[in-house]
């Protein structure tokens, strides 16, 4: 899995019209050939460590849900609106994802 993921990969995923929104999170995803994780978190949200601990939230959900389904490979670029969520919320976000992509 890339933790850095590039232009081509981006553009691909940004423009796929599936998507799942809840509250001022918005997941855009994709099936891909690896996991990918993009965000798009603007510099007007808040400080640096504030968004830098936002996406290490992300992406620690994003590792746990790829366990728990192994096999399914998809690339997920996040957006938000407000980077001071609670982890619970994030996490309740990531679960309801992983939810409608088994299903």
């Amino acid at each position: 899995m890339n933790l850095s993921i590039n232009r081509k990969i981006f553009n691909h995923i940004i423009k796929s019209p599936t998507y799942y929104s809840e509250g001022d999170l918005t997941f855009q995803y994709r099936l891909c050939d690896d996991n990918y994780l993009g965000f798009v978190v603007p510099r007007r949200l808040g400080a640096a460590h504030k968004r830098n601990q936002f996406k290490r939230r992300c992406r620690f959900l994003f590792y746990s849900m790829k366990k728990a389904s192994p096999t399914l490979t998809i690339g997920v670029i996040i957006q938000t609106k407000c980077i001071n969520m609670s982890y619970k919320r994030l996490n309740r976000a990531f679960a309801n994802l992983n939810k409608g992509l088994v299903e």
